[in-house]
């Protein structure tokens, strides 16, 4: 069961969407501004949901792009949300979107509803390059019912459609995937830069005019004009 104090006590907006306020934050891994709050109690019941929802997450990423073995790749969780919609103008739907150009992968799951909800559902436009082209390619549409789960991948153009009706409770998580070789090497040149850093204010320190040894005085000579 899902805490009762699943959505936030104060509303927060994101980056994109400054008047959304109907979803709730297990995990925000990745630094935004405004810094939504997160619900550690969401987060211990959502767990064995999240964990459910990875391995899917690697499975079809690894379907869908066979250049690389599962075993090659690092997953990580940028975000993981609650987001409850309502049949209301404000609430009841979000329009047309990506995901956000950092995302290379996410996971819908339909949550149980304390009501039935009418309407809703995910319609997902697969072809689509740019906003543009969705009008000229074939949409499809996904029911989202409760225990429904989708997996979206990096740079797809979707939507939730409105309910008219009840209530419609989805999990959605955000994922960042790199092979491992690269998120190696980027750790190795993030140390190199650190130890290169701190190499560099040993040296300052070193060269600091308070530890430089004092210098012999100079023995005073008199002026041209008094040794004439």
């Amino acid at each position: 069961d899902l805490p009762s104090d699943l959505l936030p006590s104060r509303p927060h907006s994101t980056v994109n969407y400054t008047d959304w306020k109907i979803s709730s934050y297990a995990e925000c891994f990745q630094k935004t501004n405004p810094q939504p709050p997160e619900n550690p109690a969401m987060l211990e019941a959502l767990m064995p949901l999240l964990e459910k929802a990875d391995e899917i997450l690697i499975a079809e990423h690894c379907r869908r792009h066979r250049e690389y073995h599962r075993d090659q790749l690092n997953f990580k969780r940028m975000h993981s949300f609650v987001t409850r919609y309502l049949p209301n103008p404000a609430d009841c739907g979000l329009p047309l979107h990506i995901d956000g150009v950092s995302v290379e992968g996410s996971i819908i799951m339909g949550l149980p509803t304390p009501e039935p909800f009418n309407g809703g559902g995910v319609s997902v436009w697969d072809d689509a390059k740019i906003k543009t082209d969705v009008p000229n390619v074939e949409e499809v549409f996904y029911p989202m019912n409760p225990g429904d789960t989708m997996y979206l991948d990096k740079m797809v153009w979707h939507q939730a459609n409105d309910i008219t009706a009840g209530q419609r409770w989805a999990l959605v998580i955000f994922y960042k995937i790199r092979p491992k070789e690269e998120v190696l090497q980027a750790e190795q040149a993030r140390a190199a830069q650190e130890e290169q850093g701190q190499h560099g204010e040993e040296t300052s320190e070193a060269q600091s005019p308070a530890e430089q040894p004092e210098q012999p005085e100079q023995p005073e000579t008199e002026d041209a004009e008094g040794s004439a």
